[in-house]
């Protein structure tokens, strides 16, 4: 294994594939850096520029050269010295159809599809599956002949602009038992301009395509923030997660893969139980997880990881180029210029609120349904709906963290345990007339002194929606509207925290050497114009000794 001293990022897709990798290898080694890290390299969808919206983990992305050329690729990086960091994205994939052969299936074979259990949609009773892409409702866009019947690969499937959904074997039956193959897409043809029989044919799927407008108002499957198309994965089943990473299991075994980098860790379920599974099939690499620390919070010391990608790094080194000292007088010329005096922590809890309700209503609804059925389940009693929704509204905007790490694999940690215990009274304090024992009941359950799978679901999904709220609400939301120093603003940072001291700054890197012997992550994008300014200073960063 390459000894590390410094990373390359390289963005991998239609412009920068595989085949350039290569090509670019003798230039990478020149930098001085150890390792290359690559963004997500498994199919995504047509026409990504990321690699983030995986459609098919069992293929190396085939437009940017496929597996072949990959492996080609990595070779000459293993040559030349080179050790690997790839990005994985284990929280979610893209839904788009056909192109995602697991949910194609889903959506054709309904609960008795193999991959039934590969996507989060909830514990609601197995009913047709409710996707919100539709532009009008499915009615209109029928009579409107946007939704149609055709012929595709021999096979008759629905079409929505550039959507495709499948035909289970029921209804194909019921729809061309005596029909010649010669004659299927006249008939087609014929179906199509009935529209009663076309609405028939669609009301015998497993799926129900719905308008996308009122998709923030109600709950049909667990999203990557409040992005439709892509939808949350179960990777926390051990059958889902060893499903889901195959490839780069079997990428791990080859001894090409030197570290990983996973993409929103707080996505998941239960982070402590898979990224153990993922220590066993990466004993000796390098992994990091994407993850936002807020002020004066670590990572959980049980996680088997080496630390952050590095917003909290990155928000440190600029906060030793950010005076304290200046703090009062931008604060002053900042409210005079915009007219506004309140402190960031009052704009962020607006914010918080209005993307609760304008983006994640069906998500909270959700969990109101929940918690009032783990009370019935507990206590034989059940609050309003309003009370419920009014108590899960003011904890969800009071907590302070993206996120607490309590069940299932674990109880509280003694921090999480004191951040539940903070945000319950500050959520009280927030309420009029709600029941005093309805605070209480939710802190029992999310700290764990009830149990049963109603209460370890209810806490679960908490936890999954706090991350997205804090991410939309802070990063999207409330650092476009207070604007005291901008450089304050990256993701990651918090624009109250004026700057840090030297002391401060060799305390914070004092922490990260002894967690983790790297000593600097380079970052950069796929552009290798052979700049020499920037083989020197990459190469300066390299020969930084460790300390």
């Amino acid at each position: 294994m390459p000894h590390w001293t410094a990373l390359y990022r390289v963005q991998i897709n239609a412009d920068f594939d595989f085949t350039a990798l290569e090509n670019a290898a003798d230039y990478l080694k020149g930098l001085g850096i150890s390792h290359v890290y690559l963004s997500p390299i498994l199919q995504a969808a047509a026409g990504s520029s990321h690699g983030y919206d995986v459609v098919d983990p069992t293929r190396i992305n085939a437009e940017w050269g496929g597996e072949k050329v990959y492996l080609a690729a990595a070779e000459r990086l293993a040559e030349l010295g080179l050790g690997q960091v790839l990005d994985i994205v284990p929280n979610h994939m893209a839904l788009k159809t056909p192109a995602n052969p697991w949910w194609w299936d889903v959506l054709k074979n309904g609960a008795r599809s193999s991959y039934y259990r590969t996507f989060d949609l909830g514990w609601r009773p197995k009913g047709p599956i409710s996707l919100p892409i539709l532009g009008k409702p499915i009615d209109a866009l029928i009579k409107d002949g946007k939704f149609t019947l055709i012929l595709e690969a021999g096979n008759p499937v629905f079409r929505y602009e550039d959507w495709r959904f499948p035909i289970n074997a029921e209804s194909l039956a019921w729809l061309i038992s005596d029909w010649p193959n010669d004659r299927l897409s006249q008939e087609l043809q014929r179906v199509n301009a009935d529209t009663a029989r076309l609405r028939e044919l669609y009301g015998r799927q497993h799926y129900r395509l719905v308008d996308w407008h009122g998709s923030n108002t109600t709950w049909y499957y667990r999203r990557f923030f409040d992005i439709n198309t892509l939808i949350g994965v179960n990777i926390d089943d051990p059958e889902v997660l060893h499903q889901r990473h195959a490839k780069e299991f079997r990428l791990a075994d080859s001894g090409l893969i030197n570290g990983i980098r996973i993409d929103h860790i707080d996505g998941l379920r239960d982070p402590q139980t898979y990224l153990e599974t993922l220590r066993r099939h990466f004993p000796d690499a390098g992994i990091w997880v994407e993850k936002i620390l807020e002020h004066g919070e670590a990572l959980p010391s049980n996680w088997p990881v080496q630390g952050t990608t590095g917003y909290d790094y990155l928000n440190m080194l600029n906060g030793i180029f950010v005076d304290p000292a200046g703090e009062a007088e931008l604060t002053r010329i900042y409210e005079n210029f915009c007219g506004d005096g309140r402190a960031y922590e009052q704009v962020l809890e607006e914010s918080k609120r209005q993307v609760l309700h304008d983006l994640f209503k069906g998500e909270l609804d959700y969990l109101c349904e929940m918690l009032g059925r783990v009370a019935e389940a507990q206590l034989s009693f059940r609050w309003s709906d309003s009370d419920l929704r009014e108590v899960l509204t003011e904890y969800a905007v009071a907590l302070p963290v993206y996120r607490t790490y309590g069940w299932p694999s674990n109880a509280s940690s003694t921090f999480d345990s004191s951040v539940i215990h903070r945000t319950v009274i500050a959520a009280r304090q927030k309420t009029r007339g709600v029941d005093p024992g309805l605070f209480d009941f939710l802190h029992a359950v999310l700290s764990g002194h009830y149990e049963g799978e109603a209460a370890i679901e209810f806490a679960s999904r908490l936890q999954q929606l706090t991350g997205p709220l804090m991410a939309k609400g802070a990063e999207d939301t409330a650092f476009y509207r207070y604007n005291r120093l901008v450089s304050l603003n990256e993701v990651g940072g918090n624009p109250s925290h004026f700057g840090c001291t030297v002391e401060e700054w060799h305390a914070f890197c004092k922490r990260m050497s002894d967690d983790w012997p790297l000593t600097i992550i380079a970052t950069t994008t796929h552009d290798t114009k052979r700049s020499e300014d920037t083989r020197q200073r990459l190469n300066m960063l390299a020969a930084v000794p460790q300390s």
